[in-house]
């Protein structure tokens, strides 16, 4: 089966929850912008900064949530976790809801 380079980003936003545009220079993903922008139009919650590195000043794209899920680390004794916040329409309150352990 062919990987898209739109699932190869997804993928790393997924699993990593982080992609960088050197990363994908990398892996000869050339246009990240463009696949981030799609990924936006489709409902993904990424944001975006630049982000000094020893090789230089890089950009970073980070997956926030999806769909109405915003998506955090937090750690708990000792054990880092992802945390979700569903926006809750009747109620207007954000709800924690744990996820995974990383």
């Amino acid at each position: 089966m062919k990987y898209s380079q739109k699932q190869f980003v997804l993928n790393e936003l997924k699993t990593k929850g982080h992609i960088t545009r050197n990363y994908c220079l990398k892996n000869f993903i050339s246009r990240l912008g463009a696949i981030i922008l799609t990924l936006k139009k489709e409902g993904y919650i990424i944001e975006g900064k630049n982000l000094k590195s020893d090789n230089g000043i890089d950009y970073i794209y980070r997956l926030k949530g999806t769909r109405g899920l915003y998506i955090k680390q937090e750690e708990i004794n000792n054990e880092v976790y992802k945390v979700g916040k569903f926006q809750n329409a009747k109620q207007d309150k954000l709800i924690n809801i744990p996820i995974t352990i990383i």
